[in-house]
């Protein structure tokens, strides 16, 4: 049934088909209503045009409202509107805006003012779609604007404003509340869920300074080739994944890029799967290795402050070793000249005894006795002495004190050079004299073993 509108004048006529036109309210040229109209391309069971006029303050072309019910019902619906057997695209709502005049375009524009529990200005459900689903599915083509926003999201005077909420099912199998192809900026925090109470089985890392040994920071540039990402350009730093997952393979994660496809369902693009880092988690990693090397470090300097303490202790015993040695080297030249005096005496006594006046010397000949080699020396030195002639001869070893330490030869030896070794490991450190006797001949050297 086709009916006026309260109040109004509204006035129907048909030409005998399915279409009919109604005038009315107001009488403004173009205010028709066509029930069955046929358009160029579409055919339209309801068609509605209006021109506006001068006088017109806003132009409306349709117009739906609901009014309380008494019971009142449980949902009240504006408009509906479906759309099936579409073997091509099926839309639920076109809107086209032609008019190039505006200040501003609204494809559509809706608003929600009154105290309900929760207001939805625009309200998605999609499913069961064979590729892909859209909730929203916006694109900004337009090349003579300064901005282009495919989604815009502002939020306000509430206790809790979200511009843009995005929520998906799971963190497994790639799956994401957000997937941004290009470089993203914010100019607020970026702030992670850290609370102690969403957190289980909480552990110290262990080693991480050996840990980040392992990894291996790299310079490089993305393959812009591959996969349709927008990648960024020029010079990067960072590490390389497959590399990651030998060492931390919880922190590589597997992005699956979906496909992109025309209206039609024809794949634009092929989806792309890559591996992705959770670079946050490498912050905790460093720390660790920070606090690892700082300990490292405080451990060190204590350990350098004890040597330098020890240091400085055994210089004070290296000191009062070298003091109290020069004092042994004093007592040891005062007692030396006193053995060279005495054997000096005893040379002289034996010479009158014996009736010589000269040392030894035969046919042109000298007996001479060597200094021992090595000397200074720890273990053994070696004596050499050389005879003008056969005699009998006598090679003894005595303290600084002139006491008689050990007898190395005493016998017959034929002229010519003699070697005798003297093993003095049994014996402390110190000077020590040996000297030769040749048929009353008395010849002396001094050694030192140390």
């Amino acid at each position: 049934d086709v009916c006026n509108l309260a109040g109004g004048d509204l006035d129907w006529e048909t030409d005998g088909t399915d279409v009919w036109t109604g005038h009315g309210q107001g009488g403004f040229p173009g205010d028709n209503v066509g029930i069955g109209l046929t358009g160029q391309n579409t055919e339209a069971k309801l068609h509605v045009q209006t021109t506006g006029s001068t006088q017109s303050v806003q132009t409306v072309a349709i117009k739906a409202e609901t009014f309380p019910s008494d019971p009142p019902t449980t949902i009240s619906t504006g408009m509906e509107i479906r759309a099936n057997g579409g073997t091509g695209v099926t839309y639920g709502s076109v809107t086209y805006i032609t008019n190039n005049n505006a200040n501003t375009n609204i494809g559509d524009e809706l608003k929600i003012s009154t105290s309900a529990n929760s207001n939805f200005g625009f309200r998605s459900e999609v499913g069961n779609a064979s590729n892909q689903n859209y909730g929203v599915y916006s694109s900004t083509i337009s090349g003579g604007a300064n901005y282009n926003y495919a989604v815009y999201g502002n939020a306000c005077n509430a206790d809790r404003n979200f511009g843009i909420y995005g929520k998906t099912c799971g963190t497994d199998n790639g799956n994401l509340a957000g997937f941004f192809e290009g470089d993203f900026s914010f100019t607020g925090a970026f702030i992670p869920p850290s609370d102690q109470n969403l957190k289980t089985d909480i552990q110290t890392i262990q080693s991480p300074s050996e840990t980040l040994s392992q990894l291996a920071p790299k310079i490089y540039h993305f393959n812009q080739d591959v996969g349709d990402l927008n990648l960024p350009t020029g010079p990067q730093m960072g590490l390389i994944a497959q590399e990651v997952e030998d060492v931390l393979p919880f922190l590589v994660q597997s992005i699956t890029k979906p496909a992109v496809m025309d209206s039609s369902g024809n794949i634009l693009t092929e989806a792309y799967t890559y591996k992705g880092l959770k670079y946050l988690d490498f912050i905790a990693l460093l720390i660790a290795g920070f606090n690892e090397q700082s300990e490292l470090t405080e451990t060190q300097a204590q350990i350098v402050e004890d040597q330098e303490a020890t240091i400085e202790e055994l210089e004070g015993e290296v000191a009062a070793l070298t003091s109290s040695l020069n004092e042994l080297q004093n007592s040891v030249a005062q007692l030396e000249s006193m053995v060279q005096e005495s054997l000096q005496k005893s040379e002289d006594c034996c010479a009158k005894v014996l009736g010589e006046k000269v040392p030894g010397v035969i046919n042109g000949k000298q007996n001479t006795l060597e200094q021992n080699v090595p000397n200074p020396f720890e273990q053994e030195t070696r004596i050499d002495f050389n005879l003008a002639a056969s005699g009998n001869v006598k090679l003894m070893i005595t303290n600084a004190t002139g006491q008689t330490m050990e007898l190395l030869a005493n016998g017959a030896f034929s002229s010519g050079k003699h070697s005798v070794t003297w093993n003095a490991s049994g014996y402390a450190p110190g000077v020590y004299y040996y000297s030769l006797y040749v048929d009353g001949e008395l010849l002396t050297k001094r050694m030192i073993k140390l």
